[in-house]
Parts: C-alpha cells; structure tokens; sequence
C-alpha cells in the first residue's frame, strides 16, 4: 500500500510537471505570435506604459515613427514624446489621467521624434486589463501629411469662393 501511494504521489508530480511544461510553451507560443502581430503594424506606433508614465513595451511600428530602439526607450516616461510645450501644459499627465479614469482617451497634438523633429498625431491611450499590474496602451498614428493635405483643400475652397465672389460682383 506505501509504494502504491508512493507511485500515485510520483505520478501525480509526473503529470503536473509535463502539463506544466506543456502549458509553457503553448504560452511561448502564444506570446510570440503576439509579438509577431504587434510588431508586423508598420505605419502606427504602438507601445505601452505603466500607471506612472514609464514606457514597458515598444513596436517596431514605434521605432520607426520615433526613433528610438526598444533598449533607448523603455523604462523612460513617454512624456518624452511629446513637444516641450505640450510637456509644460502637463497634457501627458493629463492623458493618463483620463485614460485611468475614464477607460480610454483620444488626443491630436505634436510629438516629437529622437532627432528633435515633430509630426503632428493622433493617437488613443486605452487602459489594459493585464492581472493586477495596471498598464495602458498608446496607440499613435503620424497624421502630418493628411493634416497639410485637407489645410490645402481648405485654402483651395476659399480660393474658388472668392472667385465665384468675385466673378458675381464682376458681373453686376
């Protein structure tokens, strides 16, 4: 009967191992796939921050649009990303606050890349619900050309106003 429970016992611990083990790379798996995913999203940023501001994870999606590599920017607070201006107002502050209280936030602004130049964004902070440890998620697309491109439709439209303003006093 001792070795019968003794074996029971050893088989048991067997089991829980191998699961384990089995479960593990099921999870490796699952977490490179993940990786894969987030860093095959080319044209927008994608990163995320903890609950003070301090950068946890960084795309290749992010690393293109900013410059920095993954190793430069985690662990530093994404504030640095914004324009000095923006920086003094406190709006990342103010963005991560919404986003804790609220769920999520959406903001357009100037950021600021590695090498000093700005682009104007859009971009969502989206609180994750990751275990205990509360992080957010930044997702930030580079809107500069869109934004000259409708500045310019604009411009064209007043032109052909004051044309059309201008051919009917012409006429009269």
């Amino acid at each position: 009967r001792i070795y019968g429970d003794l074996l029971f016992s050893l088989g048991k611990a067997f089991l829980r191992q191998r699961y384990a083990a089995i479960l593990d790379r099921r999870l490796e798996r699952s977490n490179l796939r993940l990786l894969l995913s987030v860093d095959g999203v080319k044209h927008h940023a994608l990163f995320t921050v903890d609950e003070t501001g301090l950068v946890t994870s960084w795309n290749l999606g992010a690393h293109r649009m900013f410059g920095y590599r993954r190793s430069e920017i985690v662990g530093q607070p994404f504030s640095c990303l914004f324009a000095p201006e923006d920086i003094q107002l406190g709006i990342p502050g103010n963005l991560l606050e919404q986003a804790n209280r609220d769920g999520s936030v959406e903001d357009q602004g100037w950021q600021v890349r590695k090498d000093g130049t700005r682009f104007f964004s859009e971009g969502s902070l989206s609180v994750l619900g990751i275990g205990g440890a509360r992080e957010l998620g930044r997702l930030t697309h580079d809107i500069t050309e869109q934004r000259g491109t409708q500045e310019v439709l604009r411009q064209s439209q007043k032109m052909e106003s004051i044309g059309i303003l201008a051919g009917g006093i012409a006429h009269d």
